[in-house]
């Protein structure tokens, strides 16, 4: 009555087998040893893996089921990104984000493996991945003092406070599908009132001077 054989279900960029071989379960164990709850524990330790199940088959196997997070947002801070999964969990780290995806930007870049559960970080995440792909492609979101911003498509976009995220990129979607100026600000602050402004242009310095000096 010992292990003779381990079967993996659901992995595909975690690694189980390895994780569960490092929390003693191997070839030879008797099969009354293999400690379900601890090597589940070992397993959800893993960045990737957001729940798995250990099942003894008896007399000699034990099946490991895991069911992975995927990612659906990347953060950068200028130099580096991370892949987020979309209860916020930290899942890789890589040089640059995969094309065709938003990215959004912070001061800071958070740690492979912790979850970020800021309100503002999980309204972005909440508002890019309900964008369609090709908008998404175009979407920069910057994470400011309990407010959230975005540029798409070289439009600015005021999003306010991270709630009714998902309720925001679907009205701007709906105002994308008709051609916008260039120089137009988008205010989703209230999802149920957009508002769409011509943007504040700054002066230009050397025409204040010119006018003083025509006067």
């Amino acid at each position: 009555l010992s292990v003779r054989h381990i079967e993996v279900m659901g992995a595909n960029r975690s690694a189980p087998m390895a994780i569960a071989e490092s929390a003693g379960l191997v070839a030879g164990l008797p099969t009354m040893s293999v400690e379900e709850d601890a090597i589940a524990a070992a397993l959800e330790n893993d960045p990737w893996i957001e729940a798995a199940t250990v099942e003894v088959l008896w007399p000699q196997t034990v099946r490991l089921v895991v069911t992975e997070r995927v990612s659906v947002a990347y953060v950068g801070d200028g130099e580096r990104v991370v892949a987020l999964a979309a209860d916020g969990t930290v899942l890789e780290q890589r040089q640059e984000a995969p094309e065709s995806v938003a990215l959004i930007e912070v001061a800071v870049l958070p740690v492979v493996g912790a979850r970020v559960r800021s309100a503002e970080m999980i309204g972005a995440i909440d508002f890019v991945t309900a964008l369609d792909n090709k908008t998404a492609a175009v979407t920069t979101v910057l994470i400011g003092d309990a407010v959230v911003t975005a540029t798409v498509a070289g439009h600015e976009v005021r999003l306010g406070r991270p709630i009714h995220m998902a309720d925001k990129a679907a009205v701007l979607l709906a105002l994308l599908a008709r051609p916008l100026d260039e120089a137009v600000v988008v205010d989703l602050t209230a999802p149920t009132h957009p508002a769409v402004a011509p943007r504040e242009i700054p002066p230009n310095p050397e025409s204040e001077v010119e006018a003083q000096e025509e006067s």
